[in-house]
């Protein structure tokens, strides 16, 4: 530009001028767009390695505390509540459930739109279920039971979402007596319509734990080695892992009482 100034004699176009300028702009631009690019990608990068760490070895309370700082920092309240949501079932996976109550109960219902609202009443309905708190998650499903029927199935498509519901649902309805395995079967289905890793992971945690109450050691197997293919958190690893020690005890007596009875 200094060039073109010195050779047109210290004087340059009001047209070429504009020409320049905007050439400029729109290469400051592009550079300001490739270091933001950038720093998000080291911005994942730094998420994974923390989340990767937190599967390795457990949740600690400086992971919390930087998921907690980077949800502060949103400036979209769809993505603070979407994330907080998230959040708290990570809580719950860690059985700290009073701060995955505490962080769902901190939000503001009324300033989010439908579908995340949906999804807020089906993770409080789950935490206060798998925290103990049966009659609580009854209760909160039940005074919200419009919108989450709503979103349970839209448009006759199967969503992460939807599926979520009707497997909450199916937790609040779930009973040790079940003659005829009806139960089993809805949650079959519920399994075979996601391809959602932690849905897949806790239909199949139920369905082992099933299995080993009906006395069906194969399909208790089957079904733990499932869940532990899908597990993605620290929390359900160490859960399926107990499940398997328990699965393979009671083979070990199995095969203790079969060769009892041979002796005899």
């Amino acid at each position: 530009l200094a060039v073109r100034w010195l050779v047109g004699g210290m004087y340059m176009p009001l047209i070429d001028l504009g020409y320049y300028a905007i050439s400029y702009l729109c290469l400051a631009e592009i550079i300001v767009t490739l270091v933001l690019i950038i720093l998000e990608l080291i911005y994942i990068k730094k998420q994974k390695r923390m989340m990767r760490d937190a599967y390795v070895n457990g949740y600690t309370d400086e992971y919390f505390e930087k998921c907690k700082k980077t949800i502060s920092k949103y400036r979209s309240y769809k993505a603070v509540s979407l994330d907080s949501i998230y959040l708290s079932a990570i809580y719950a996976d860690a059985k700290r459930f009073d701060e995955a109550l505490t962080l769902l109960k901190s939000l503001d219902v009324s300033a989010m739109k439908k579908r995340v609202r949906a999804m807020y009443y089906c993770t409080l309905s789950y935490v206060l279920y798998v925290s103990g708190d049966v009659d609580g998650a009854c209760a909160a499903w039940v005074s919200n039971e419009a919108v989450l029927r709503k979103y349970s199935k839209r448009k006759g498509i199967r969503t992460d979402l939807s599926c979520g519901i009707l497997f909450v649902n199916w937790l609040l309805h779930y009973t040790d007596e079940d003659e005829y395995g009806s139960q089993k079967v809805e949650l079959e289905e519920i399994r075979s319509m996601t391809t959602n890793e932690l849905l897949l992971t806790e239909c199949s945690v139920m369905l082992c734990i099933k299995a080993l109450r009906d006395g069906e050691l194969s399909a208790a197997k089957s079904y733990a080695s499932d869940a532990y293919n899908s597990h993605t958190r620290y929390g359900e690893k160490q859960r399926i892992q107990k499940l398997m020690k328990i699965i393979e005890n009671a083979y070990n007596v199995c095969e203790e009482e079969k060769t009892l009875s041979e002796g005899e």
